[in-house]
């Protein structure tokens, strides 16, 4: 047990008398977020609000074949886009 703040600060900086050891199970499968929401859309009707990213990245994902909204609409069986920043829907459209 810890008593003051600098015994605490002393084990943060790794000069204290407390430790800790932590093992995992190993990982047999890792599903990245976006696999699982490809997923979970497949061929469904999606409504994506939020369909628009930053506008200074936007281009860089369409290219990068990583922008989600685009994605979507090709698993998804109809995919309908609303974002308040015109500006940005502009640009994906």
């Amino acid at each position: 047990m810890l008593n003051n703040e600098q015994e605490l600060i002393n084990c943060i900086v790794g000069r204290g008398s407390l430790t800790a050891s932590l093992q995992f199970e190993p990982i047999k499968h890792i599903r990245l977020r976006p696999n699982v929401i490809y997923d979970i859309v497949d061929n469904k009707k999606v409504l994506h609000l939020g369909c628009t990213d930053h506008i200074e990245i936007i281009e860089n994902k369409m290219k990068a074949g990583v922008y989600l909204h685009k994605q979507l609409s090709q698993v998804s069986a109809k995919c309908l886009g609303i974002d308040i920043n015109a500006e940005a829907v502009d640009m994906i459209v």
